[in-house]
């Protein structure tokens, strides 16, 4: 096997977290003082990467932090409804009963992704690197690969969002896009990501193989 860290994303990659951020923007927009974003913008957006969407709605950078933690907050409190994708629990556990060593970076609170997780899959998680600012993944990413003792030559990230394969090529970090997160498949695949996944079945596929 090529890799043996695997950082995954949360947020749409191992989390359906999307539905549960349009039904609650509004609110924070009204909140916050910058534009709603339009039923039929919301796909033609998933096109684009962060720093694209926050200008068209006018979003106040200053306050990112803010609403960030706000946010975070909103989703604690209908953390129930939110649910894990199809094939995580599977997934995770091939991936960690082949001895690879995974992690995940968010921009979510730990307290949030653990909650989803559940305990048992929170278990097969050596590091958890959580609250990340949403254009600051780089230094998480490489202390991930200090604590764990692996080099990023042998990792890959696993995540769903333009801004995720900048900050992967920033560290010279190989990336997995998924065909199911925030941003359209089609936008991503246009950066030619070292690897590509159709379904949460591939990823354990093309990582540690095929049932025999």
């Amino acid at each position: 096997m090529k890799y043996k860290l695997i950082i995954l994303d949360f947020d749409g990659t191992l989390a359906d977290t999307f539905p549960w951020f349009v039904k609650n923007i509004g609110a924070v927009a009204d909140k916050y003082g910058f534009k709603h974003i339009k039923d039929e913008e919301v796909e033609e957006l998933r096109n684009f990467d962060a720093k694209h969407m926050l200008k068209h709605v006018g979003f106040p950078m200053l306050k990112l932090p803010l609403i960030a933690t706000h946010m975070r907050g909103l989703m604690k409190k209908e953390i129930h409804t939110i649910k894990l994708f199809d094939g995580v629990p599977e997934m995770l556990h091939k991936l960690h009963d082949a001895g690879l060593t995974l992690a995940v970076v968010s921009t979510n609170s730990q307290e949030n992704v653990k909650s989803v997780l559940g305990a048992d899959l929170s278990a097969l998680v050596t590091d958890y690197e959580c609250g990340v600012s949403l254009f600051s993944k780089e230094a998480k990413l490489k202390k991930i690969s200090h604590k764990c003792k692996i080099p990023l030559s042998e990792a890959i990230y696993i995540a769903d969002e333009l801004r995720d394969f900048k900050s992967a090529q920033n560290v010279g970090l190989d990336l997995g896009a998924v065909a199911w997160g925030y941003t359209n498949p089609a936008a991503l695949q246009k950066l030619h990501p070292t690897l590509f996944f159709e379904n949460m079945e591939e990823i354990g596929e093309k990582l540690v193989g095929k049932k025999q």
